[in-house]
């Protein structure tokens, strides 16, 4: 199903308000809790039948499901472990 890109625009800048800058970043450095959040949220586009009726704790609730597929610690532990030099 397409959608407004302007109610899209709209959701996604909705969704920087409601998570801040520090929780985007963590998105723009892990493209697998990226994919997560976007599945999660275009689910909640979909069950809500358009982006502007997608609520606050719709979008809280795509990051929490981000962060139980791709919790920050397990980014933390591939990162030191893939550049940890190999013997």
């Amino acid at each position: 199903m397409t959608y407004d890109q302007t109610q899209l625009d709209d959701l996604f800048a909705r969704a920087r308000s409601v998570l801040g800058p520090e929780v985007l970043g963590t998105f723009a450095n892990c493209k697998p809790r990226q994919d997560a959040f976007m599945t999660a949220l275009f689910r909640a586009i979909k069950a809500m039948e358009g982006p502007s009726n997608v609520t606050d704790g719709q979008i809280l609730g795509a990051l929490e499901i981000a962060d139980e597929m791709f919790p920050l610690e397990l980014e933390v532990m591939a990162r030191a472990y893939y550049s940890e030099p190999k013997s």
